[in-house]
């Protein structure tokens, strides 16, 4: 069994991509980026994340008690054109 087979079928995309979020984007300098007027696209840049990845962790935060406005709705699937 192939170690992607066992990704696709054990764990459902956007939650594997919500704990990435959640692992290389840090809390902080999100919320401070945020602060200082930075849009969804140039935090993104900033953290060096796909906007994607971004998208997913603000939805998480705001499942968590945050007030997030979020502009898109996150693409659970930007990983499938990438080659392990």
């Amino acid at each position: 069994m192939s170690r992607y087979f066992l990704f696709q079928s054990s764990i459902p995309r956007y939650e594997a991509n919500a704990v990435n979020a959640h692992i290389l984007i840090d809390e902080d300098e999100m919320v401070e980026l945020f602060k200082q007027g930075y849009d969804i696209a140039q935090a993104a840049s900033v953290l060096r994340v796909n906007i994607n990845l971004l998208l997913i962790k603000v939805q998480e935060m705001n499942r968590l008690g945050m007030d997030f406005k979020l502009p898109y709705t996150p693409d659970a699937q930007f990983f499938r054109g990438t080659k392990y």
